[in-house]
């Protein structure tokens, strides 16, 4: 299998609840990406702060992080959905990384829809090839629609 990182962004823990899963199962590298100023996560003010950064692409600064990108094939990219789009931390990474010509396999979690994320997600990325995108509602509460979905997901991460 080609060298592999999985990228997310976790404020509820969902997404980390992937990523963990996909690094045991495939043994591949893992950062979590982390907001220089945190969001509450149990505040109502996530809600506001969180959405209105997503709607209006707001790009908020970053720990200091090290990715070198050039040691990989496969790159998986989690985040949650805000307000019907791409979460302003992985929209921040993305717009600073310029990652090109990598498999792409997106995920997100949520808890109305997948929204225009992976639509988004997909023009950041342009010049990359984007092999697979799923979404998962709410996982870590709804553990058995997530073992249906998840080996689809590691099977075209695997294929690849």
């Amino acid at each position: 299998m080609k060298k592999t990182i999985v990228i997310f962004y976790s404020l509820q823990n969902n997404c980390e609840f992937i990523a963990d899963y996909i690094c045991d199962k495939l043994n591949c590298d893992k950062h979590k990406i982390e907001l220089k100023k945190g969001l509450k996560k149990d505040s109502f003010s996530k809600f506001v702060v969180g959405g209105m950064q997503a709607i209006f692409k707001i790009n908020p600064k970053l720990l200091d992080y090290k990715i070198d990108f050039d040691k990989y094939d496969n790159v998986v990219i989690g985040s949650p959905v805000w307000g019907g789009n791409l979460s302003s931390p992985m929209r921040s990474l993305l717009n600073q990384e310029k990652i090109k010509d990598k498999n792409v396999f997106l995920y997100c979690c949520y808890a109305g829809d997948e929204g225009k994320l992976f639509e988004e997600t997909e023009k950041i990325l342009s010049g990359n090839r984007i092999k697979f995108e799923m979404g998962f509602k709410e996982p870590l509460k709804n553990k058995e629609d997530f073992s249906d979905k998840i080996g689809k997901f590691l099977e075209e991460i695997q294929n690849t």
